[in-house]
């Protein structure tokens, strides 16, 4: 699991926060200071998990710690990566703003194939209780990266990949068969999605899907 946490703090972040992400089993963990320098992170790297200090500076111009920055960023990446899961630490003077937030979150389809929300929430003082959460989340992960997808015609991205793997994961199965339908103007990638069932049949159905980027999707929609 590829981890970018965002904290000012970096002498905290250091000694305590990463080795235990390391110990968590964290195949990379990436850290920023300010809101815009994890802009530029994420949207050069694959980030699969976001921790997000709600109160950080703007930029290196701007230095003062801000829980509106928090929010500004973890709206960006709502909007941007809405598949990104993020978990809020928040000090006693930031819970105000991270709830009316939260309780703004649709649920989205997690790991698990479970509708959830994306968003959680966990004090700062308790960095045990996110850790926790952060360890169940990486099981999930490794759970869904174990299905096998059977590609015929296509070459799908590690996120694509994943977004099918959701699928079958919703739909208890452990496989599935894709086929590339693309032929069209669209950006987007158009497959048929045969899903395996536990007992290595076919599912009596199967799908049409279009995967693109969010941003594109909605254009197009």
């Amino acid at each position: 699991m590829n981890i970018l946490q965002i904290e000012d703090d970096v002498n905290w972040f250091e000694e305590t926060v990463k080795p235990l992400l390391i110990e968590l089993g964290a195949k990379t963990v990436l850290h920023e200071e300010t809101h815009d320098d994890a802009i530029n992170t994420i949207n050069s790297n694959q980030i699969d998990y976001v921790i997000l200090d709600l109160a950080i500076p703007l930029n290196n111009d701007n230095p003062v710690p801000d829980a509106s920055h928090g929010i500004q960023l973890a709206s960006y990446i709502r909007s941007r990566f809405a598949g990104t899961p993020i978990l809020i630490l928040t000090g006693q003077q930031t819970e105000d703003a991270v709830v009316r937030f939260v309780e703004d979150q649709e649920l989205t389809t997690f790991w698990d194939g479970k509708l959830k929300s994306l968003v959680k929430v966990r004090p700062k003082r308790l960095v045990s209780q996110a850790i926790e959460l952060l360890s169940e989340a990486a099981k999930e992960l490794e759970a869904i990266d174990a299905i096998e997808i059977d590609e015929s015609g296509c070459e799908l991205n590690v996120l694509e990949k994943r977004v099918i793997r959701i699928f079958c994961k919703e739909n208890s199965a452990i496989a599935a068969r894709v086929k590339s339908l693309n032929g069209g103007l669209s950006s987007a990638k158009v497959l048929q999605v045969t899903l395996i069932g536990n007992n290595g049949d076919s599912l009596p159905w199967s799908a049409l899907v279009k995967i693109d980027s969010k941003h594109n999707v909605d254009k197009e929609s």
